[in-house]
């Protein structure tokens, strides 16, 4: 059966929790689904764990010793913190936070589908699928961005990654080929040069950050 809310919203990064947090404060009640983690594409795999690698990387420049395992950790611990905040706030009345994947079944109802993994003390149990329906008036879709992974021949082997992954390797590459010279490509070129990689720059237009 179809439960009945207010809003529902599909995606939890600034769009989406920043929504939520209005409807909720002006009395409606908000259902919000995410796939992955609460925050969005930014805080967990875009601009915020970019810009500590980049702080750390301008200490590597100025001569100060960086240990990479140190940055990666670091990274990951402002992450987490801001992420715990955003899970709080998903946490105020009004708010129902689903975790699971969203996809339609008509222009007002959205169905989810979650992955329940078993309590700790349940040592043999396997996941469980869990189907929920959802039916609103209002439906936001703050879905965010993904990885493209490019046509290219050998770009699935195990040397090539993704700039997710990037961020959460754990040594530094001694070289380091990267393939578009947009902002998020120059980004990590620059970072990694600052930690000491020799860093090669693909590009198909004629400039960088065309």
């Amino acid at each position: 059966m179809s439960q009945k809310t207010d809003l529902l919203i599909i995606g939890s990064g600034p769009g989406g929790y920043r929504a939520a947090e209005y409807a909720a404060k002006n009395g409606l009640q908000v259902v919000i689904v995410e796939s992955a983690f609460a925050g969005g594409t930014c805080l967990n795999c875009g601009c915020i764990p970019t810009k500590a690698f980049c702080h750390d990387a301008e200490l590597a420049e100025l001569g100060k010793a960086v240990e990479f395992a140190k940055v990666v950790e670091r990274k990951q611990q402002i992450v987490e913190q801001l992420r715990s905040g955003v899970e709080t706030l998903m946490k105020q009345p009004g708010i129902t936070f689903v975790h699971g994947h969203a996809h339609f079944l008509d222009a007002q109802t959205v169905e989810v589908v979650s992955t329940v993994m078993p309590a700790e003390e349940e040592e043999w149990g396997e996941p469980e699928t869990v189907v929920q329906q959802f039916t609103a008036d209002n439906i936001i879709i703050a879905s965010g961005s993904r990885t493209k992974i490019l046509p290219i021949p050998g770009i699935t082997g195990p040397h090539c990654v993704t700039s997710t992954e990037l961020l959460d390797i754990q040594q530094v590459p001694s070289r380091l080929c990267i393939i578009g010279a947009g902002v998020i490509g120059m980004e990590f070129a620059s970072v990694f040069a600052s930690f000491g990689s020799e860093v090669t720059v693909v590009e198909y237009l004629k400039e960088c950050l065309p």
